[in-house]
Protein backbone atom coordinates (compact mmCIF):
# COMPACT_ATOMS: atom_id res chain seq x y z
CA UNK A 1 0.00 0.00 0.00
CA UNK A 2 2.51 2.32 0.78
CA UNK A 3 4.38 1.91 -2.51
CA UNK A 4 1.64 2.07 -4.15
CA UNK A 5 1.01 5.52 -2.83
CA UNK A 6 4.11 6.86 -3.28
CA UNK A 7 3.79 5.87 -6.43
CA UNK A 8 0.88 7.73 -7.31
CA UNK A 9 2.34 10.60 -5.39
CA UNK A 10 5.06 10.49 -7.85
CA UNK A 11 2.58 10.79 -10.90
CA UNK A 12 0.97 13.39 -9.22
CA UNK A 13 4.18 15.40 -8.98
CA UNK A 14 5.11 14.52 -12.86
CA UNK A 15 1.74 16.04 -13.98
CA UNK A 16 2.22 18.73 -11.42
CA UNK A 17 5.87 19.63 -13.26
CA UNK A 18 4.77 18.79 -17.20
CA UNK A 19 2.12 21.54 -17.08
CA UNK A 20 3.92 24.24 -16.87
CA UNK A 21 5.80 23.55 -20.49
CA UNK A 22 4.93 24.76 -23.63
CA UNK A 23 5.93 22.56 -26.51
CA UNK A 24 6.42 23.35 -30.05
CA UNK A 25 6.43 19.62 -32.37
CA UNK A 26 8.42 19.14 -35.37
CA UNK A 27 8.63 16.47 -38.40
CA UNK A 28 12.40 15.96 -37.86
CA UNK A 29 12.57 12.25 -37.12
CA UNK A 30 13.91 10.82 -33.94
CA UNK A 31 16.43 8.34 -36.21
CA UNK A 32 18.31 11.36 -36.76
CA UNK A 33 20.45 12.77 -33.84
CA UNK A 34 19.98 16.72 -33.24
CA UNK A 35 21.12 19.70 -31.03
CA UNK A 36 19.00 21.72 -29.13
CA UNK A 37 20.11 25.47 -27.56
CA UNK A 38 19.20 25.56 -24.09
CA UNK A 39 18.61 29.10 -22.25
CA UNK A 40 18.01 30.22 -18.98
CA UNK A 41 16.28 32.73 -17.66
CA UNK A 42 15.88 34.45 -14.46
CA UNK A 43 12.43 35.34 -13.19
CA UNK A 44 13.35 34.60 -9.03
CA UNK A 45 12.71 38.57 -8.26
CA UNK A 46 11.50 40.47 -5.11
CA UNK A 47 8.32 41.65 -6.26
CA UNK A 48 7.60 37.96 -7.28
CA UNK A 49 9.22 36.40 -4.35
CA UNK A 50 9.40 39.09 -1.57
CA UNK A 51 9.15 36.77 1.52
CA UNK A 52 13.08 37.27 2.78
CA UNK A 53 14.25 37.94 -0.80
CA UNK A 54 18.47 37.86 -0.43
CA UNK A 55 20.09 40.38 -1.08
CA UNK A 56 22.99 38.24 -2.79
CA UNK A 57 19.93 36.16 -4.85
CA UNK A 58 21.86 34.30 -7.72
CA UNK A 59 21.49 30.51 -9.12
CA UNK A 60 24.72 28.74 -9.88
CA UNK A 61 26.32 27.42 -12.80
CA UNK A 62 23.09 25.41 -14.55
CA UNK A 63 24.01 21.46 -15.32
CA UNK A 64 21.57 19.76 -18.44
CA UNK A 65 22.27 16.26 -19.80
CA UNK A 66 20.88 14.17 -22.38
CA UNK A 67 19.80 10.76 -21.14
CA UNK A 68 18.34 7.60 -21.65
CA UNK A 69 15.41 5.54 -19.63
CA UNK A 70 18.29 3.71 -17.57
CA UNK A 71 19.71 7.00 -16.09
CA UNK A 72 17.94 9.34 -13.67
CA UNK A 73 19.58 12.73 -12.47
CA UNK A 74 17.09 13.41 -10.12
CA UNK A 75 13.26 12.97 -9.60
CA UNK A 76 10.62 13.97 -7.03
CA UNK A 77 10.29 11.45 -3.74
CA UNK A 78 13.84 10.37 -4.86
CA UNK A 79 17.36 10.45 -2.31
CA UNK A 80 19.74 13.17 -3.80
CA UNK A 81 22.93 11.29 -5.18
CA UNK A 82 25.87 12.87 -4.07
CA UNK A 83 27.05 15.12 -7.14
CA UNK A 84 22.92 16.26 -7.01
CA UNK A 85 23.24 17.32 -3.02
CA UNK A 86 26.65 18.76 -3.70
CA UNK A 87 24.89 20.88 -6.46
CA UNK A 88 21.82 21.91 -3.97
CA UNK A 89 23.77 22.72 -1.30
CA UNK A 90 26.96 24.95 -2.42
CA UNK A 91 26.30 25.20 -6.06
CA UNK A 92 29.35 22.92 -7.16
CA UNK A 93 29.13 20.87 -10.24
CA UNK A 94 32.13 18.91 -10.45
CA UNK A 95 31.15 15.83 -8.75
CA UNK A 96 27.46 15.67 -11.00
CA UNK A 97 29.60 15.71 -13.80
CA UNK A 98 31.72 13.11 -12.64
CA UNK A 99 28.25 11.07 -12.08
CA UNK A 100 27.45 11.69 -15.72
CA UNK A 101 30.55 10.50 -16.93
CA UNK A 102 30.32 7.29 -15.26
CA UNK A 103 26.70 6.85 -15.09
CA UNK A 104 25.55 8.30 -18.62
CA UNK A 105 28.05 7.08 -21.21
CA UNK A 106 27.55 7.81 -24.42
CA UNK A 107 25.08 10.72 -24.08
CA UNK A 108 26.18 14.26 -23.95
CA UNK A 109 26.12 17.10 -21.04
CA UNK A 110 26.48 20.64 -20.56
CA UNK A 111 27.35 23.37 -17.88
CA UNK A 112 26.55 26.79 -18.73
CA UNK A 113 23.04 29.37 -18.22
CA UNK A 114 23.04 28.91 -22.60
CA UNK A 115 24.57 25.91 -23.82
CA UNK A 116 23.83 23.84 -26.86
CA UNK A 117 23.20 19.81 -26.44
CA UNK A 118 23.21 17.08 -28.81
CA UNK A 119 20.52 13.94 -28.39
CA UNK A 120 20.19 11.42 -29.77
CA UNK A 121 16.90 8.40 -30.19
CA UNK A 122 18.75 6.61 -26.99
CA UNK A 123 19.65 10.11 -25.17
CA UNK A 124 16.36 11.12 -26.04
CA UNK A 125 15.76 12.51 -22.74
CA UNK A 126 17.01 15.81 -20.67
CA UNK A 127 17.27 16.97 -17.22
CA UNK A 128 18.15 20.00 -16.02
CA UNK A 129 19.30 21.57 -12.34
CA UNK A 130 20.59 24.74 -10.83
CA UNK A 131 21.15 26.13 -7.14
CA UNK A 132 19.02 28.68 -5.70
CA UNK A 133 21.25 30.81 -3.82
CA UNK A 134 21.52 31.67 -1.11
CA UNK A 135 19.70 28.56 0.10
CA UNK A 136 20.00 25.35 2.17
CA UNK A 137 19.87 22.98 -0.23
CA UNK A 138 17.23 24.73 -2.57
CA UNK A 139 17.28 24.30 -6.47
CA UNK A 140 15.22 24.45 -9.47
CA UNK A 141 15.39 23.22 -12.94
CA UNK A 142 13.28 19.61 -14.94
CA UNK A 143 14.21 16.21 -15.09
CA UNK A 144 13.45 13.21 -17.57
CA UNK A 145 11.68 15.63 -20.12
CA UNK A 146 11.49 13.74 -23.22
CA UNK A 147 12.37 15.11 -26.77
CA UNK A 148 11.24 12.51 -28.92
CA UNK A 149 7.63 12.41 -29.68
CA UNK A 150 5.81 10.17 -31.39
CA UNK A 151 9.06 9.10 -33.52
CA UNK A 152 9.82 13.28 -34.14
CA UNK A 153 11.78 15.43 -32.47
CA UNK A 154 10.35 18.74 -30.60
CA UNK A 155 10.75 21.84 -32.38
CA UNK A 156 11.03 24.06 -29.03
CA UNK A 157 10.42 23.41 -25.76
CA UNK A 158 9.92 25.90 -22.67
CA UNK A 159 9.62 25.01 -19.22
CA UNK A 160 8.97 26.94 -16.06
CA UNK A 161 11.61 26.11 -13.31
CA UNK A 162 9.62 25.78 -9.99
CA UNK A 163 11.88 25.71 -6.58
CA UNK A 164 12.44 22.15 -5.09
CA UNK A 165 14.36 21.02 -2.04
CA UNK A 166 16.95 18.19 -2.22
CA UNK A 167 15.93 16.89 1.02
CA UNK A 168 19.43 16.86 2.32
CA UNK A 169 19.46 20.19 4.37
CA UNK A 170 17.35 21.15 7.04
CA UNK A 171 17.58 24.68 6.85
CA UNK A 172 14.49 26.73 6.84
CA UNK A 173 16.12 30.16 5.35
CA UNK A 174 17.65 31.34 2.87
CA UNK A 175 21.09 31.94 5.22
CA UNK A 176 20.73 29.18 7.09
CA UNK A 177 23.58 27.27 8.83
CA UNK A 178 23.88 23.86 8.20
CA UNK A 179 22.06 21.36 9.08
CA UNK A 180 22.17 18.11 7.98
CA UNK A 181 18.67 15.86 7.50
CA UNK A 182 18.89 13.21 9.36
CA UNK A 183 17.27 10.81 7.77
CA UNK A 184 17.83 12.71 4.49
CA UNK A 185 14.59 13.31 2.99
CA UNK A 186 13.36 12.79 -0.73
CA UNK A 187 13.22 15.45 -3.07
CA UNK A 188 9.56 17.79 -3.27
CA UNK A 189 9.22 20.50 -4.77
CA UNK A 190 8.07 23.55 -2.40
CA UNK A 191 4.36 24.40 -2.52
CA UNK A 192 2.58 27.18 -0.94
CA UNK A 193 1.59 24.40 1.46
CA UNK A 194 4.79 22.97 2.69
CA UNK A 195 6.53 26.41 1.79
CA UNK A 196 9.66 27.09 4.67
CA UNK A 197 7.86 28.76 7.60
CA UNK A 198 8.63 32.50 7.02
CA UNK A 199 6.49 31.80 3.32
CA UNK A 200 9.89 32.00 0.73
CA UNK A 201 9.03 31.83 -2.74
CA UNK A 202 5.64 32.74 -1.78
CA UNK A 203 3.60 35.68 -3.53
CA UNK A 204 1.16 37.92 -2.34
CA UNK A 205 -1.01 36.20 -4.21
CA UNK A 206 -0.67 32.99 -2.37
CA UNK A 207 1.20 31.13 -4.84
CA UNK A 208 4.80 29.91 -5.72
CA UNK A 209 5.86 31.22 -9.28
CA UNK A 210 8.24 30.05 -11.26
CA UNK A 211 11.84 30.85 -9.94
CA UNK A 212 13.06 30.48 -13.85
CA UNK A 213 12.20 29.91 -17.08
CA UNK A 214 13.94 27.07 -19.84
CA UNK A 215 14.04 27.40 -23.07
CA UNK A 216 15.08 24.05 -25.37
CA UNK A 217 15.08 25.58 -29.14
CA UNK A 218 16.55 22.97 -32.00
CA UNK A 219 18.82 24.09 -34.38
CA UNK A 220 19.45 22.44 -38.12
CA UNK A 221 23.10 21.47 -37.57
CA UNK A 222 25.19 21.35 -41.60
CA UNK A 223 24.84 17.21 -42.32
CA UNK A 224 28.27 17.55 -43.29
CA UNK A 225 29.76 18.81 -40.63
CA UNK A 226 31.27 16.84 -37.69
CA UNK A 227 29.00 15.35 -34.96
CA UNK A 228 29.38 16.99 -31.61
CA UNK A 229 31.01 14.84 -28.94
CA UNK A 230 28.85 12.83 -26.83
CA UNK A 231 30.83 14.47 -23.57
CA UNK A 232 30.66 17.50 -21.97
CA UNK A 233 30.05 20.41 -23.76
CA UNK A 234 30.02 24.08 -22.75
CA UNK A 235 28.37 25.49 -25.86
CA UNK A 236 26.04 28.34 -25.35
CA UNK A 237 26.19 29.53 -29.46
CA UNK A 238 25.14 28.12 -32.81
CA UNK A 239 27.49 26.25 -34.82
CA UNK A 240 29.18 29.15 -37.62
CA UNK A 241 27.87 29.54 -40.96
CA UNK A 242 31.00 27.73 -42.55
CA UNK A 243 31.14 24.20 -44.16
CA UNK A 244 33.69 23.02 -41.21
CA UNK A 245 33.90 23.78 -37.47
CA UNK A 246 36.55 26.50 -36.66
CA UNK A 247 37.06 25.37 -32.61
CA UNK A 248 37.46 22.28 -31.31
CA UNK A 249 35.90 24.44 -28.16
CA UNK A 250 32.01 24.77 -28.09
CA UNK A 251 32.21 28.06 -25.44
CA UNK A 252 29.70 31.14 -25.41
CA UNK A 253 32.65 33.26 -24.19
CA UNK A 254 33.81 33.89 -27.83
CA UNK A 255 32.42 33.74 -30.88
CA UNK A 256 34.08 33.52 -34.34
CA UNK A 257 32.95 36.22 -36.91
CA UNK A 258 35.40 35.29 -39.72
CA UNK A 259 37.00 32.61 -40.86
CA UNK A 260 38.94 32.45 -44.06
CA UNK A 261 41.08 29.25 -45.08
CA UNK A 262 44.81 28.82 -46.72
CA UNK A 263 46.77 26.34 -48.94
CA UNK A 264 49.27 26.01 -46.47
CA UNK A 265 49.51 22.43 -45.40
CA UNK A 266 49.56 21.94 -41.36
CA UNK A 267 52.80 19.43 -41.92
CA UNK A 268 54.23 22.89 -42.51
CA UNK A 269 55.19 25.15 -38.86
CA UNK A 270 53.95 28.55 -39.41
CA UNK A 271 53.86 31.98 -37.83
CA UNK A 272 51.14 33.65 -37.18
CA UNK A 273 50.24 37.40 -36.11
CA UNK A 274 47.77 37.89 -33.18
CA UNK A 275 46.15 41.16 -32.94
CA UNK A 276 44.25 42.25 -29.70
CA UNK A 277 41.39 45.24 -29.86
CA UNK A 278 40.39 47.00 -27.04
CA UNK A 279 36.21 46.74 -26.86
CA UNK A 280 35.31 47.61 -23.57
CA UNK A 281 33.93 51.03 -22.99
CA UNK A 282 31.94 53.34 -21.02
CA UNK A 283 29.34 53.71 -24.12
CA UNK A 284 29.25 49.71 -24.81
CA UNK A 285 29.13 48.67 -20.82
CA UNK A 286 27.91 51.49 -19.29
CA UNK A 287 26.70 50.37 -15.74
CA UNK A 288 29.45 50.71 -12.99
CA UNK A 289 32.61 51.35 -15.55
CA UNK A 290 35.36 52.13 -13.63
CA UNK A 291 38.02 54.72 -14.21
CA UNK A 292 40.52 52.84 -14.44
CA UNK A 293 39.20 49.86 -16.83
CA UNK A 294 42.10 48.41 -18.36
CA UNK A 295 43.09 44.74 -18.79
CA UNK A 296 46.09 42.61 -17.77
CA UNK A 297 48.88 41.72 -19.90
CA UNK A 298 47.43 38.94 -22.06
CA UNK A 299 48.71 35.34 -22.10
CA UNK A 300 48.68 33.70 -25.76
CA UNK A 301 49.16 29.81 -25.93
CA UNK A 302 49.72 26.77 -28.92
CA UNK A 303 48.80 23.88 -27.44
CA UNK A 304 47.31 20.34 -28.25
CA UNK A 305 44.48 18.27 -27.22
CA UNK A 306 45.74 17.16 -24.34
CA UNK A 307 46.34 20.47 -22.44
CA UNK A 308 43.41 22.98 -21.94
CA UNK A 309 44.14 26.40 -20.21
CA UNK A 310 40.76 27.31 -19.57
CA UNK A 311 37.15 26.76 -20.19
CA UNK A 312 33.67 27.22 -19.53
CA UNK A 313 32.82 24.47 -17.07
CA UNK A 314 36.25 23.70 -15.65
CA UNK A 315 37.82 24.63 -12.34
CA UNK A 316 40.30 27.60 -13.02
CA UNK A 317 44.64 26.18 -12.82
CA UNK A 318 46.16 28.10 -9.88
CA UNK A 319 47.76 29.83 -12.77
CA UNK A 320 44.42 30.87 -14.33
CA UNK A 321 43.07 32.34 -10.86
CA UNK A 322 46.24 34.44 -10.35
CA UNK A 323 45.47 36.22 -13.99
CA UNK A 324 41.94 36.45 -13.11
CA UNK A 325 42.33 37.93 -9.82
CA UNK A 326 45.69 40.03 -9.91
CA UNK A 327 46.58 39.89 -13.84
CA UNK A 328 50.10 38.24 -12.71
CA UNK A 329 51.12 35.52 -14.72
CA UNK A 330 54.14 33.65 -13.38
CA UNK A 331 52.22 31.00 -12.21
CA UNK A 332 50.61 29.92 -15.93
CA UNK A 333 53.75 30.59 -17.67
CA UNK A 334 54.88 27.76 -15.00
CA UNK A 335 52.09 25.84 -15.86
CA UNK A 336 52.01 26.22 -19.61
CA UNK A 337 56.32 24.85 -19.31
CA UNK A 338 55.56 22.03 -17.22
CA UNK A 339 52.30 21.07 -18.67
CA UNK A 340 52.56 22.47 -22.41
CA UNK A 341 56.24 20.79 -23.59
CA UNK A 342 57.17 21.64 -26.99
CA UNK A 343 54.56 24.30 -28.02
CA UNK A 344 55.25 27.88 -27.92
CA UNK A 345 53.85 30.75 -25.88
CA UNK A 346 53.67 34.74 -25.79
CA UNK A 347 53.13 36.60 -22.62
CA UNK A 348 53.42 40.74 -23.45
CA UNK A 349 51.73 43.96 -22.76
CA UNK A 350 48.31 45.12 -24.04
CA UNK A 351 50.19 47.77 -26.12
CA UNK A 352 52.08 44.84 -27.92
CA UNK A 353 49.29 42.55 -28.37
CA UNK A 354 47.36 45.91 -29.82
CA UNK A 355 50.26 46.19 -32.29
CA UNK A 356 50.23 42.81 -32.97
CA UNK A 357 52.12 39.76 -32.07
CA UNK A 358 54.14 36.77 -33.62
CA UNK A 359 53.71 33.21 -32.39
CA UNK A 360 55.59 30.36 -34.03
CA UNK A 361 52.97 26.81 -34.01
CA UNK A 362 52.80 23.17 -35.42
CA UNK A 363 50.34 21.21 -36.11
CA UNK A 364 50.55 19.09 -32.81
CA UNK A 365 49.99 22.71 -31.37
CA UNK A 366 47.22 23.46 -33.53
CA UNK A 367 45.29 24.84 -30.81
CA UNK A 368 45.39 28.14 -29.69
CA UNK A 369 43.90 29.45 -26.09
CA UNK A 370 44.22 33.31 -24.75
CA UNK A 371 43.26 34.87 -21.49
CA UNK A 372 43.63 38.50 -19.87
CA UNK A 373 42.33 39.96 -16.74
CA UNK A 374 39.19 42.60 -17.16
CA UNK A 375 40.62 44.96 -14.51
CA UNK A 376 39.96 46.02 -11.76
CA UNK A 377 37.32 43.08 -11.10
CA UNK A 378 37.20 40.28 -8.51
CA UNK A 379 38.24 37.34 -11.09
CA UNK A 380 36.98 38.56 -14.29
CA UNK A 381 38.62 37.46 -17.54
CA UNK A 382 38.05 37.44 -20.99
CA UNK A 383 39.85 35.50 -24.27
CA UNK A 384 39.34 32.38 -26.01
CA UNK A 385 40.25 28.52 -25.48
CA UNK A 386 40.84 25.12 -27.95
CA UNK A 387 40.56 27.71 -31.20
CA UNK A 388 41.61 25.36 -33.71
CA UNK A 389 44.00 26.68 -36.92
CA UNK A 390 44.21 23.70 -38.75
CA UNK A 391 41.19 22.43 -41.02
CA UNK A 392 41.26 19.65 -43.47
CA UNK A 393 44.97 19.43 -43.00
CA UNK A 394 45.60 23.12 -44.07
CA UNK A 395 46.33 25.85 -41.64
CA UNK A 396 43.48 28.53 -41.78
CA UNK A 397 44.12 32.01 -43.18
CA UNK A 398 42.32 34.64 -40.68
CA UNK A 399 40.35 34.37 -37.61
CA UNK A 400 38.87 36.83 -35.54
CA UNK A 401 36.69 36.06 -32.58
CA UNK A 402 35.14 38.49 -30.36
CA UNK A 403 35.18 37.66 -26.82
CA UNK A 404 33.00 37.87 -23.84
CA UNK A 405 33.70 38.30 -20.04
CA UNK A 406 33.77 35.66 -17.84
CA UNK A 407 34.11 34.53 -13.95
CA UNK A 408 37.05 32.81 -12.93
CA UNK A 409 34.83 31.06 -10.18
CA UNK A 410 37.70 31.86 -7.61
CA UNK A 411 36.11 35.21 -6.08
CA UNK A 412 32.78 36.25 -4.79
CA UNK A 413 33.20 39.58 -5.48
CA UNK A 414 30.13 41.62 -7.41
CA UNK A 415 31.78 44.34 -8.15
CA UNK A 416 34.42 45.87 -10.22
CA UNK A 417 36.18 46.94 -6.58
CA UNK A 418 34.75 44.75 -4.58
CA UNK A 419 37.14 43.14 -1.67
CA UNK A 420 38.91 40.45 -2.42
CA UNK A 421 36.14 37.35 -1.23
CA UNK A 422 37.40 33.65 -1.38
CA UNK A 423 34.63 31.46 -3.06
CA UNK A 424 34.19 28.36 -0.97
CA UNK A 425 34.10 26.11 -2.66
CA UNK A 426 35.50 27.42 -5.92
CA UNK A 427 33.35 27.42 -8.77
CA UNK A 428 33.63 26.32 -12.68
CA UNK A 429 34.42 28.85 -14.87
CA UNK A 430 31.20 30.81 -16.39
CA UNK A 431 30.52 33.28 -19.04
CA UNK A 432 28.90 36.66 -17.21
CA UNK A 433 25.11 36.14 -17.60
CA UNK A 434 23.27 39.32 -19.03
CA UNK A 435 21.12 38.72 -16.31
CA UNK A 436 23.34 39.12 -13.17
CA UNK A 437 21.90 40.90 -10.33
CA UNK A 438 24.06 44.26 -10.56
CA UNK A 439 24.24 44.33 -14.80
CA UNK A 440 27.50 44.73 -15.33
CA UNK A 441 28.59 45.00 -18.67
CA UNK A 442 25.07 44.77 -19.51
CA UNK A 443 23.42 47.53 -22.23
CA UNK A 444 19.73 47.30 -23.29
CA UNK A 445 20.07 43.71 -22.12
CA UNK A 446 22.56 42.30 -23.76
CA UNK A 447 26.60 42.31 -23.25
CA UNK A 448 28.76 43.39 -26.08
CA UNK A 449 32.11 41.95 -26.81
CA UNK A 450 34.79 43.46 -24.29
CA UNK A 451 37.56 42.59 -26.92
CA UNK A 452 38.60 41.29 -30.51
CA UNK A 453 41.12 39.38 -31.22
CA UNK A 454 42.66 38.66 -34.98
CA UNK A 455 44.71 35.98 -35.96
CA UNK A 456 46.71 35.98 -39.23
CA UNK A 457 48.62 33.81 -41.15
CA UNK A 458 52.37 35.20 -42.00
CA UNK A 459 54.22 32.88 -43.37
CA UNK A 460 56.10 29.70 -42.91
CA UNK A 461 58.77 27.98 -40.59
CA UNK A 462 61.69 29.73 -42.84
CA UNK A 463 59.84 32.97 -41.90
CA UNK A 464 59.74 32.54 -37.83
CA UNK A 465 61.85 33.74 -35.75
CA UNK A 466 63.00 32.22 -32.33
CA UNK A 467 61.27 34.55 -30.03
CA UNK A 468 58.21 32.36 -29.64
CA UNK A 469 59.14 30.13 -26.78
CA UNK A 470 59.22 31.23 -23.32
CA UNK A 471 61.45 27.98 -22.62
CA UNK A 472 63.91 28.29 -25.60
CA UNK A 473 67.86 30.01 -24.74
CA UNK A 474 66.84 32.42 -27.85
CA UNK A 475 68.97 35.20 -29.20
CA UNK A 476 66.19 37.44 -27.30
CA UNK A 477 66.90 34.96 -24.12
CA UNK A 478 70.70 35.84 -24.45
CA UNK A 479 70.33 39.90 -25.06
CA UNK A 480 67.75 39.72 -21.97
CA UNK A 481 70.62 37.60 -19.77
CA UNK A 482 72.97 40.68 -21.05
CA UNK A 483 70.53 42.83 -20.29
CA UNK A 484 70.79 41.57 -16.55
CA UNK A 485 74.02 41.62 -16.00
CA UNK A 486 73.90 45.08 -17.53
CA UNK A 487 71.22 45.56 -14.73
CA UNK A 488 73.66 44.04 -11.85
CA UNK A 489 76.49 46.11 -13.19
CA UNK A 490 74.69 49.44 -12.70
CA UNK A 491 73.33 48.25 -9.13
CA UNK A 492 76.31 47.35 -8.18
CA UNK A 493 77.82 50.82 -9.48
CA UNK A 494 75.12 52.56 -7.59
CA UNK A 495 75.28 50.63 -4.27
CA UNK A 496 78.85 52.41 -3.89
CA UNK A 497 77.72 55.75 -4.66
CA UNK A 498 75.02 55.18 -2.31
CA UNK A 499 77.76 54.69 0.49
CA UNK A 500 79.01 57.99 -0.60
CA UNK A 501 76.08 59.82 -0.84
CA UNK A 502 72.95 58.68 0.96
CA UNK A 503 70.61 61.60 -0.07
CA UNK A 504 71.36 61.43 -3.45
CA UNK A 505 71.09 57.60 -3.97
CA UNK A 506 67.54 57.98 -2.72
CA UNK A 507 67.10 60.10 -5.15
CA UNK A 508 68.30 57.71 -8.00
CA UNK A 509 66.72 55.08 -5.96
CA UNK A 510 62.49 56.37 -6.57
CA UNK A 511 64.41 57.01 -10.41
CA UNK A 512 65.06 53.57 -10.78
CA UNK A 513 61.62 52.18 -9.72
CA UNK A 514 59.68 54.65 -11.58
CA UNK A 515 61.84 53.28 -14.78
CA UNK A 516 60.52 49.98 -13.87
CA UNK A 517 57.52 50.16 -13.32
CA UNK A 518 57.09 51.80 -16.73
CA UNK A 519 58.49 48.90 -18.40
CA UNK A 520 57.20 46.88 -20.94
CA UNK A 521 55.50 43.52 -19.39
CA UNK A 522 57.30 41.44 -22.05
CA UNK A 523 58.27 37.43 -21.41
CA UNK A 524 59.10 36.50 -24.34
CA UNK A 525 63.22 36.36 -23.94
CA UNK A 526 64.08 39.75 -25.16
CA UNK A 527 63.42 41.62 -21.91
CA UNK A 528 63.14 40.26 -18.30
CA UNK A 529 60.16 38.52 -17.11
CA UNK A 530 57.67 40.93 -15.21
CA UNK A 531 55.09 40.65 -12.97
CA UNK A 532 52.04 43.17 -12.78
CA UNK A 533 49.72 43.61 -10.01
CA UNK A 534 46.66 45.44 -11.29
Amino acid sequence: MIGETLFLLILVLREQHAAAQTVTTGNTPCSTSSTYTITFSDTWTAARHPVNYPASAHFSVPVVAAHGQSYQMWAPATMASTGVKIVAEVGSTSTLRNELTQNNPGCSFATGSSVTLEVSEVCSRVSYITMIAPSPDWFTGFHDVELCRDGKWLDSLTIQGQPWDAGTDCGATYTSPNCQSNPTQGIFEITAQNSPSAGEFVSGDGDVLPVATITLERIVVNPTSTPAPTSESTSTTTPAPTPEPTSTSTSTSFKVVDSQSSSTSCNLEVTFEVTFTDLWTSDRHPVEYPRSAHFSPPVLAAHGASYSMWAEGMLASTGVKDVAEIGATREIRGELRTQNPGCNFRVSSVSDFSNGISLVTSEKCSLLSFITMIAPSPDWITGFNNLELCHDGKWVDRIVVETQPSDAGTDCGVTFTSGNCVESPQQVIARIPSNNTRQVFVKNGEILPVSMVSITLTGTDSNADDNNNDSKLSAGAIAGIAVAGGVVGVLILMLGMRLLCWGSASAETKTRLAISKSMSAKDVGTSLPQEVAV
